[in-house]
């Protein structure tokens, strides 16, 4: 089967279809991330997985998935999609999936881009020294609540780098688009580069 500069190869068709499904509503979040793929499309496959949520600012079609079983439903859906060391990028609500999937099996990912992530707050410093993945944590520097807090709790990872986009609130995807792109696609390139050594 055809791969990608990284090894990474397109899901089958029965995936995609799949995959679709489990996107469900259309939302901000899902039509900021849309540009990343625009941006990244001729270099990255992108997957866009929108979980069920009781959030107030998202609703979408399904049972919420208990705390407890979120990492491993991530996790399942890599396998799914037979996606080798994907990047995970984990914008607000979705840390409920991403921070323990994060710290449980950092190895089953390439890097991860968290951009303002809940749950940062569940690991202690120690935790995250432990944790040696590429992370690029993002946040608006008009986010004064979340965005400031996942920035101080995960700065102590060993590989991690922060960077705040000026000019962006918590949606710093959408309210700084250029900026938000260019440091995204500038640490993929680190990463992409780091693991042809």
């Amino acid at each position: 089967m055809r791969t990608g500069p990284d090894g990474l190869r397109p899901a089958s068709s029965a995936a995609h279809r799949s995959l679709q499904r489990r996107l469900g509503a259309f939302n901000s979040t899902r039509v900021g991330l849309i540009t990343i793929g625009v941006s990244a499309s001729l270099i990255y496959a992108i997957y866009f997985f929108l979980a069920p949520t009781t959030s107030k600012d998202y609703v979408t079609a399904g049972k919420t998935v208990p705390n407890e079983l979120k990492p491993e439903m991530l996790k399942q859906l890599i396998e799914e999609l037979g996606l080798d060391r994907p990047v995970l990028v984990s914008p607000s609500m979705s840390g409920a999936y991403a921070m323990p999937f994060f710290m449980q099996w950092p190895k089953l990912i390439r890097a991860f881009i968290a951009i303002a992530p809940v749950n940062s707050g569940d690991y202690s410093a120690d935790d995250y020294g432990k944790n040696e993945l590429p992370t690029l944590i993002v946040y608006g520097e008009r986010d004064t609540s979340l965005g400031v807090s996942s920035a101080s709790n995960m700065k102590v990872l060993p590989n991690g780098r922060v960077v705040k986009i000026p000019s962006a609130g918590h949606a710093c995807y959408l309210n700084n688009p250029e900026v938000f792109h260019t440091a995204c696609l500038n640490f993929l390139d680190l990463v992409r580069t780091h693991s042809k050594r």
